[in-house]
């Protein structure tokens, strides 16, 4: 056996280390798995079981261990909102959202099969996650109000602020199937309180009917969005809306917005930056809620026609 033994004031370690034994029952029975594959929770990815319970179990656990989860190549069906909630550090990650316009077999989708009027996937009270590798992908019979909204809880210590989401993508292979691809919400429980410095990485979004990404707290600043792509096919609004927020948009582009592709509320003092990106088939790049603006947008290096 081992015995651990506090040490002192004097001590520089926490413990001592009496005397040492076989402990590789330990670690051959306690040690947590590197991750968390959601078909041990009972999911199957064929396409065909609703895997929405076990997902959620997954997740679930995940946080209670500080695991990360795993999501397989596959088609997982999932019919109600995954909540992921007052954690910190957070990961969740698939083999890759796939290669065509309906993902591949060799990607990780999660097909929205529930209410048209739900959120595929919800971040309360969550900082620094890192999630991505997959596509969220519904459809006219299935519509979503969003693919991923993050929002502020009330009661708890967690800050939501500077996650991460990467190579994913939001969309279908038809128009007007949901309302928003990410929405940086203020309407928690908790109210406008950060839910900044969010950071998209390779990220698609597609025939959405409102925007790609809205960013709706009046003090929601610092996101950047990086090779963001954005297809609103003619009936989408905007690739990204603001009521009062700030971004940095760098790379990427899209078109096909019927009012904009950045339509912006007055943001704060500090500039909207967009640059390096390609835009058309849009009725305007850009519009804004107010004729003087209490900071710049500084557009640098964008193409649009």
């Amino acid at each position: 056996n081992t015995v651990l033994r506090p040490l002192g004031s004097s001590g520089s370690s926490c413990v001592d280390v009496v005397s040492t034994g076989d402990i590789s029952w330990l670690e051959a029975d306690h040690a947590l798995p590197a991750t968390y594959d959601v078909r041990a929770f009972g999911a199957q990815c064929n396409g065909v079981a609703d895997d929405t319970v076990a997902i959620q179990a997954a997740i679930d656990a995940a946080i209670t261990s500080r695991v990360p989860v795993r999501l397989p190549g596959g088609t997982c069906l999932f019919s109600g909102a995954l909540t992921i909630a007052n954690v910190a550090g957070f990961t969740m990650t698939g083999s890759g959202p796939g290669t065509s316009q309906n993902g591949d077999t060799n990607g990780t989708i999660l097909r929205w099969v529930g209410n048209p009027s739900t959120s595929a996937l919800i971040l309360q009270d969550v900082r620094e996650a890192n999630i991505g590798g997959f596509f969220i992908r519904h459809s006219t019979g299935n519509p979503l109000l969003e693919c991923v909204r993050t929002e502020n809880g009330v009661g708890t210590s967690i800050t939501p602020t500077a996650n991460v989401f990467h190579d994913m993508i939001c969309g279908s292979d038809v128009t007007g199937t949901v309302t928003y691809g990410f929405h940086f919400d203020d309407s928690g429980a908790g109210g406008d309180n950060n839910n900044d410095f969010n950071h998209l990485i390779d990220v698609g979004v597609q025939n959405y009917t409102t925007a790609a990404v809205y960013i709706e707290g009046v003090n929601s600043v610092g996101h950047l969005l990086d090779r963001l792509v954005c297809n609103g096919n003619d009936v989408g609004d905007s690739c990204v809306k603001t009521v009062a927020g700030h971004f940095l948009f760098r790379g990427g582009g899209g078109g096909g917005h019927d009012v904009a592709d950045f339509d912006l509320g007055v943001p704060p003092a500090r500039p909207v930056i967009i640059e390096g990106a390609d835009f058309e088939r849009s009725a305007r790049l850009l519009m804004t809620a107010a004729a003087d603006l209490p900071s710049p947008v500084i557009i640098n290096g964008v193409r649009w026609l």
